[in-house]
């Protein structure tokens, strides 16, 4: 007569004892010690984000490096349906032959987070790749893609930050939300030079100029970026 293990239903062999349980704690142990990784990690990059950058920096989290990349870009895409919402108008006055109407000009709200959800994604995964470019290529650091990745997605997480301010800030002006959004990048820009000199251990020169270039590329990707998509 066959026997099923009696916590998870599986099948089992005469004299086979299932695992399952064992599975599952081991997950929970892998759950919590990812929430403890990422607590730690914005903790630290507050208050010492050099050495904190230095350690997540290791290719061994970019699994977690991913997890932020994902949060971060639906928190942002939230925003900018917000902003959508703020700034185009939702009804249309019409006039035709002396006689005005309204029509309700509905916006499909949840096609275009998906949509910016994909590309913030996609952004997010060709800044890493400009990242690695520009320090492996052009300035010869000892850096890999995965490396690369994950101080970029560290580094979201200023923007993460400014994003959540921002959407709070929209209920009473968008104009307080920007500013946030402004600061948050700042903070970005600060921490990458800190990068640049104390992680990848460029002379002062070289960290500018990498910084430069490194946001000169973006920018050129990201205005070709718009025109494609435009």
């Amino acid at each position: 007569m066959a026997k099923y293990c009696t916590k998870c239903g599986k099948k089992l062999e005469e004299g086979e004892v299932c695992n399952c349980e064992e599975i599952l704690q081991t997950n929970n142990i892998d759950f919590s010690g990812g929430i403890t990784k990422l607590i730690n990690l914005i903790k630290g990059l507050f208050t010492s984000p050099v050495k904190t950058l230095k350690e997540f920096k290791n290719e061994n989290n970019f699994s977690l490096a991913l997890i932020i990349t994902v949060i971060t870009s639906v928190f942002t895409s939230l925003f900018a349906l917000l902003i959508v919402k703020n700034t185009v108008s939702l009804t249309t006055d019409y006039s035709y032959y002396g006689f005005g109407y309204t029509r309700v000009v509905e916006i499909p709200y949840f096609k275009y987070f998906v949509i910016y959800l994909i590309l913030l994604l996609v952004a997010y995964f060709v800044q890493a790749l400009i990242y690695y470019l520009v320090n492996n290529k052009i300035f010869k650091v000892n850096l890999n893609y995965k490396e690369a990745f994950n101080i970029v997605s560290a580094l979201s997480i200023f923007v993460l930050a400014g994003v959540i301010l921002a959407i709070i800030t929209s209920v009473f002006t968008i104009t307080l939300s920007m500013v946030f959004i402004v600061i948050a990048a700042l903070f970005s820009i600060i921490i990458l030079t800190l990068i640049q000199k104390d992680v990848l251990k460029l002379n002062d020169t070289k960290a500018m100029y990498s910084i430069i270039t490194y946001y000169l590329i973006t920018a050129v990707v990201c205005f070709l970026f718009i025109l494609i998509f435009n």
